[in-house]
């Protein structure tokens, strides 16, 4: 073979090389991509740290409703609208709020 095929040759190898590499570098699986899967893998991480805070606070609320009945009672009363025999309750509408105390511009009460 000649100098010049040689040339050739080695330059289209190396023209192949460059673009296998670019693609292996900028494709679907390349830096970016990669880069991307790690903020995606960290940020489940995350949301796997908070939600075991979660289940840890859940577990210790239903603890402490299963021990105490007087934390159960308040529970059950807040969540269900629940009242005791001869209790009365007031209850304002959403969208309403109780009024405030009125306030003197001049800042005297």
């Amino acid at each position: 073979m000649g100098l010049r095929v040689q040339a050739w040759i080695c330059g289209l190898i190396l023209a192949g090389v460059g673009t296998y590499a670019y693609y292996a570098l900028t494709g679907p699986s390349g830096f970016a991509a990669l880069r991307q899967q790690r903020k995606t893998i960290e940020q489940l991480r995350q949301d796997n740290e908070e939600l075991r805070a979660e289940i840890e606070r859940r577990r210790k609320r239903n603890e402490d409703l299963r021990k105490n009945r007087d934390t159960l009672d308040l529970y059950l009363r807040q969540e269900y609208n629940l009242m005791r025999p001869g209790e009365k309750k007031f209850k304002y509408p959403d969208s309403v709020a109780p009024p405030a105390s009125p306030v003197d511009p001049a800042g005297r009460h």
